[in-house]
């Protein structure tokens, strides 16, 4: 037996071959995805413009924090750490939109859930909302508030929103009535 089988069975019976089975399946779309990447920067099927070059992708991600003085300066925000600013400018945003559209969107979901005259108004909006596929409501978003941070809340908070009130909604409606009753005597 070579130490290559030696070294598979190893890790067989540590992680299981579900385990290992599970981890390549799921490898599987990124490896394809890379060696296509790498593929059209080999042979040139679409232009740099479009698609560039892996390598290319990876050295403009240090070039944006080659200004960055020091680890403890990315959490300052206010600095010449260009990549990191960005990405909790995006986090930031996610965060604001999840504050303002989790607490509204679980209230008026328990409120309509109990109230049938609540449910009577905010229930045909919230369909027609749900309707409309999040990238559709991109240009209505951009004529209303204009380019900005304020169109990408918008959509954020149009989405937490109305699928947490949906849930909220039919999670108050699915409490079966011995349940209510049980909580009435007490």
């Amino acid at each position: 037996m070579s130490i290559i089988d030696k070294t598979w069975i190893g890790i067989q019976r540590r992680f299981g071959r579900q385990r290992i089975r599970k981890f390549a399946l799921g490898s599987i779309p990124f490896i394809v995805l890379i060696g296509t990447w790498q593929a059209n920067s080999t042979f040139g099927w679409l232009p740099p413009v479009f698609i560039p070059e892996l390598g290319a992708v990876w050295e403009a991600a240090f070039t944006l924090q080659e200004d960055c003085p020091s680890t403890g300066a990315i959490f300052a925000m206010h600095n010449d750490c260009l990549l990191t600013n960005h990405i909790f400018s995006s986090i930031n945003r996610v965060a604001l939109a999840a504050l303002i559209g989790l607490p509204l969107g679980i209230f008026f979901g328990i409120l309509a859930g109990m109230n049938r005259t609540v449910s009577r108004f905010l229930e045909p909006v919230g369909v027609f909302a749900n309707s409309i596929s999040g990238i559709a409501w991109i240009p209505l978003a951009i004529v209303w508030f204009g380019v900005g941070w304020m169109t990408t809340l918008f959509i954020m908070l149009n989405t937490i929103f109305w699928l947490l009130f949906f849930n909220a909604m039919l999670g108050v409606r699915g409490v079966s009535k011995v349940y209510e009753n049980s909580v009435l005597t007490m």
